[in-house]
């Protein structure tokens, strides 16, 4: 690359840096907008970029639809010819053809170019102006003798050209400079210096050969860097990599020491290119595998300026070729040649590498497979702000069909991403840097409904973006940068979508008493999908603080004493989009609301607790009395209350028109009751009398405490006669049952149960005739009573036969009392109800029998 090239192109290539993040303009990638018309062209050695985008190229033979022509042409940023170009001269009458044309080129001021090529065993150095027409000015320096293979401009408008030493020839010393006036300049360099190849360098055996300049590079400060196939320059040993000063002397500052001999066999390993970068270091390629006798390579090194190896810098996978090509800025290098393997990625002939040697993949990934299989050479990489113009002998490029030439997009184009908005959205500028003076930008917007102008000129402008309506629009936005004849240098194209803001439809407030159900809310808007997110500033009204869709219908709150207001402010989300909030209020006052209990009747057992729906802090009152209550909270204490039905009155100080009192009824069924039973006593084996219960109960259930004695664990109902099977104790547990509508179940009732021996004792006699006193011949009536009791005996004994009446406990209940004949009567109006114990004796005969005597 040309060093004053670079100089223009720190500041043009960045043509659209601005835009946003990467997109459709990837790196590596071809140039959709330069498609050359040429076919069966020869080889394309030499492209030179120009500051308007456009590029001259340079042959022996271009074939083309306008004809045949020889030496440089110029085409335009879209790859056509430019007719403007009078470059199809024949060279000052000279017509015949030059096998390998124009080798290289490179820019004067003002746009004019230095061309060299060689014939045979000549070499033609042209000078030309910037509209391609040889510079009448400088004499015609065609078939100077010697081969000519680079070429370098100073700023002085002097002209470099190096190649094969020859003897007897312009380039005896292998490098010479033609001044402005187009003369050989005497004063460049030694006149017996110049370069050499010697058999020795640094005490290592070097091969024979012929001394040559392969590449050159001439520097900002016009000093020159040369490499090829050398050991000396001027005498002093510098390898085959040395740097002159502007006048062609050597610079003992810089030293590449061995450069890129190859001890072992003691040849060079071939440079085929140079390139500088911003920080006067340079870049050295071609296909050697060492420098200065140590340091590894893969067919590209990177010096610093004293022209030691860049530590900093390791190439690895550049391999099966050569790199014949580099340009390099900033912070990374292209590089093109014949190698088919960049990193560990099969690409051919072309890669980036970054600032510390590794490759870009970014780079390979826009670039795919490379150049094809058909790939002869690359012989020079330019850089314009129109894309990287690469030209040397291919006809395709990643399966896309380009003949010598061709151009990769730009590796710092951007192209804004495809955006999607909400309505409202602040979108940035979108600022391009600033142009070369041939080229224009420009933009169009095929809606301006998204708050964008139709088109515009220079920078994308901010704007906020805009949707009246309820669906999305998109607008297609294009960025076109062209050259002064309206031809694409880049067309970008991005799409800005903008979604509608959501609305939320109004809803009405509501004006609500403690204790009544709210009107539930349904939000509702135009824009399809849309979702609702609400707050809550008031939970004191029974609403919790936020949610997510419609609020259904509650029972509103309020225990202040005073109006309670919240403010419920919704907001529409559709898309990811949030729209403009809506409030309204619902407003709560104090009332006594309802109030009930659980249930309507209870049992006198437990509490009630009522449930409320108004506002908490009022009191409670019942009517008529006999109801304990609680009149703070309402709690009723059944166990204590009285049957009864009772009015239940709540009241509160309310406001705003709302009730301050709330009434409701409760019931407090009586319990049923069993009348008392005495204490029962039997005999074993003897059938006893049925315990009947009485009461108010409905019906009756007992349970026996001990059983094994000829009564159940449990009954319902009366306990009915039955015969005793052993003597036993035992507590007889009645439980009184309600109704189950006016009266409750009642407290239970017990009683005691004893089952005794009777034995008959009958001294000296045991008969069974009439005339002895047995139990069978003795009856009671009536049994159970409660007043008197008739003794029937029916035996022939006239006695007198004795009564004794005791109780549970054994103890006498009535004074003992004698009769004779048949009929005795007992009253027992004095004792306490219960089971007794009639004993009758025979007081001649000392004969005892019992019977068992209720008393009701």
């Amino acid at each position: 690359m040309r060093k004053q090239y670079l100089k223009f192109l720190t500041a043009p290539l960045c043509v659209l840096l601005a835009l946003a993040q990467p997109a459709q303009a990837q790196p590596g990638a071809l140039d959709p907008f330069f498609a050359n018309a040429y076919s069966n062209s020869d080889p394309i050695r030499t492209a030179v970029a120009l500051p308007d985008g456009k590029v001259l190229v340079g042959s022996a033979t271009f074939n083309n639809p306008v004809g045949s022509i020889q030496g440089v042409q110029r085409l335009n940023v879209d790859g056509s010819v430019d007719n403007t170009w009078n470059g199809a001269i024949t060279w000052s009458g000279v017509t015949s053809p030059y096998p390998q044309g124009v080798r290289r080129m490179a820019l004067r001021p003002g746009g004019a170019h230095f061309a060299i090529g060689t014939n045979n065993s000549s070499y033609f150095l042209i000078t030309s102006l910037a509209n391609g027409t040889v510079d009448g000015t400088v004499p015609f320096n065609a078939f100077q003798s010697g081969t000519a293979l680079a070429l370098g401009a100073q700023s002085t408008g002097r002209a470099v050209v190096a190649g094969a030493q020859t003897p007897a020839t312009t380039l005896e010393r292998g490098i010479v400079a033609y001044g402005t006036d187009g003369l050989i300049d005497p004063s460049f360099g030694a006149p017996a210096g110049g370069i050499t190849l010697e058999n020795s360098l640094q005490g290592h055996t070097v091969s024979a050969g012929t001394a040559s300049v392969q590449v050159l590079v001439v520097q900002p400060d016009d000093k020159i860097i040369i490499a090829g196939n050398f050991t000396h320059y001027d005498g002093v040993e510098t390898g085959n990599i040395a740097r002159l000063n502007a006048d062609g002397s050597l610079d003992g500052t810089f030293s590449a020491g061995l450069g890129t001999l190859d001890t072992l066999t003691g040849t060079f390993g071939p440079v085929s290119a140079l390139a500088l970068d911003g920080s006067d270091r340079v870049y050295v390629g071609g296909s050697f595998t060492t420098i200065n006798d140590g340091g590894t390579a893969s067919g590209i090194v990177r010096l610093n300026a004293d022209g030691t190896p860049d530590a900093t810098f390791h190439v690895t996978g550049i391999s099966n070729g050569a790199v014949t090509a580099i340009t390099s800025m900033q912070n990374w290098t292209i590089i093109g040649g014949t190698f088919s393997v960049a990193g560990t990625t099969p690409v051919r002939g072309i890669a980036m590498l970054n600032n510390d040697g590794s490759v870009n993949a970014d780079f390979l990934s826009g670039a795919g497979t490379g150049f094809g299989a058909d790939l002869v050479s690359v012989d020079e990489i330019a850089i314009s702000p129109a894309g990287i113009y690469v030209a040397g002998e291919f006809e395709s490029y990643n399966g896309m069909a380009r003949h010598n030439v061709l151009r990769l997009q730009s590796i710092q184009l951007t192209v804004p991403p495809n955006r999607v908005l909400c309505d409202g959205t602040n979108v940035q500028a979108i600022n391009l840097p600033p142009l070369p003076p041939t080229f224009t930008a420009s933009w169009t917007n095929d809606n301006a409904a998204i708050g964008l102008a139709a088109s515009g000129v220079g920078n994308v402008p901010a704007f906020t973006a805009t949707n009246s309506g309820n669906t999305p629009i998109t607008g297609r936005i294009s960025i076109d940068i062209k050259d002064t004849a309206g031809s694409f240098v880049k067309h970008v194209v991005y799409l800005i979508t903008v979604k509608p803001a959501p609305t939320v439809n109004a809803v009405s407030g509501q004006t609500l008493c403690a204790g009544d159900n709210t009107a539930p809310v349904a939000f509702t808007g135009p824009v399809s999908g849309t979702s609702f997110g609400w707050t809550n500033d008031n939970t004191n009204i029974g609403l919790r603080a936020s949610g997510t869709g419609n609020i259904a219908a509650f029972r509103a709150s309020n225990n202040s004493g005073s109006v309670e207001t919240a403010n419920i402010t919704v907001t529409p989300t559709a898309d990811h989009c949030a729209g403009t909030p809506v409030s309204f209020a619902l407003a709560v006052s104090p009332s006594a609301g309802t109030i009930s209990y659980p249930a309507a009747e209870y049992c006198q057992t437990g509490n009630a607790v009522p449930q409320r729906t108004g506002s908490q802090g009022g009191s409670f009152s019942a009517t008529p009395g006999g109801l304990v209550m609680n009149a703070a909270n309402g709690q009723v204490n059944l166990a204590l209350s009285a049957p009864g039905t009772y009015t239940i009155t709540y009241t509160v100080a309310a406001t705003g028109g709302c009730s301050a009192t709330a009434n409701t009824q409760l019931t407090v069924k009586p319990q049923a009751t069993v009348n008392a039973v005495p204490n029962q006593y039997f005999c074993n084996g003897i059938p006893t009398t049925p315990i009947n219960f009485t009461g108010t109960a409905a019906s009756y259930t007992w349970t026996s405490a001990a059983t094994g004695f000829g009564l159940p664990a449990s009954g319902t109902g009366n306990i009915g006669s039955f015969t005793p099977t052993a003597l036993a104790s035992t507590t007889i547990r009645v439980t009184p049952i309600g109704n189950g509508s006016t009266t409750c179940t009642g407290k239970p009732f017990t009683f005691a149960v004893r089952v005794s021996s009777c034995t008959v004792a009958s001294p000296g006699n045991t008969g069974g005739d009439d005339n002895t006193l047995r139990a069978t011949l003795v009856s009671l009536s009536p049994n159970p009573a409660r007043e008197q009791v008739n003794v029937t005996y029916n035996g022939t004994n006239s006695g007198p036969l004795t009564l004794t009446l005791v109780n549970s406990n054994g103890v006498i209940a009535l004074r003992p009392a004698s009769f004779t004949g048949n009929r005795a009567t007992l009253n027992l109006s004095s004792l306490l109800p219960g089971t007794y114990m009639l004993q009758i004796t025979d007081t001649r005969t000392g004969t005892m029998v019992q019977k068992q005597v209720i008393k009701l």
